[in-house]
């Protein structure tokens, strides 16, 4: 999906994420007690963060301008990167690394996600945890089995649909492609394509 379009849908969409950042913070002080610092790789309009930089110090990167600049008003006080999660270069080490929302899923090749497990590893502190998600296959397949997703924002409508991609043979991942249209009173109009990639391997 295009973020340079979507993004100003995305919070709307997304809706409350306190749960979400709750459950990481137990992952979190389960599996790195007396963390303190937590970096966030793909942390887009920076909800998670906010949420997360009441109980630790954080910074978080994102490859999208557009999501960053929503998340860089509403966290001011919070050091945001615009870099890539699977070569970021931080020059520093963290407690706790997150990637939350099956954001990895982006990652079209198994080898872009050890480049991203290579990087986490050498920003993480002695007993660090990385802690992430991903949309497994057969996630992405019943979604694609199911209905559209519909929602109705102020005056514009968001439609989003998963559909079943080629389960791939020569790197053992099977794709998946969801397109969100919105329309307002003026206009009807495409917003995005995006492509999410899983790999067997998980």
């Amino acid at each position: 999906m295009s973020y340079e379009k979507f993004y100003r849908f995305y919070d709307a969409v997304m809706g409350d994420r306190s749960a979400a950042a709750s459950y990481i913070a137990s992952l979190i002080d389960l599996h790195r007690p007396g963390a303190r610092t937590v970096l966030e790789i793909g942390c887009g309009t920076g909800t998670i963060l906010g949420l997360l930089s009441q109980s630790y110090e954080v910074a978080g990167l994102d490859r999208s301008c557009k999501m960053l600049a929503v998340a860089r008003r509403k966290l001011p006080h919070i050091r945001l990167l615009r870099q890539e999660m699977m070569s970021f270069q931080i020059h520093r080490r963290f407690d706790a690394i997150v990637c939350a929302f099956d954001s990895i899923n982006h990652l079209h090749r198994f080898v872009d996600w050890r480049k991203t497990f290579r990087s986490v590893a050498s920003h993480l502190n002695g007993g660090g945890v990385f802690v992430f998600d991903v949309n497994t296959i057969g996630k992405l397949q019943r979604l694609a089995d199911g209905p559209a997703w519909i929602k109705q924002f102020d005056r514009d409508l968001v439609i989003i649909k998963v559909n079943r991609g080629r389960r791939g043979t020569s790197h053992g991942t099977s794709k998946s492609s969801s397109t969100a249209f919105v329309t307002t009173t003026n206009s009807s109009a495409r917003l995005s394509k995006k492509r999410r990639f899983q790999c067997n391997a998980f």
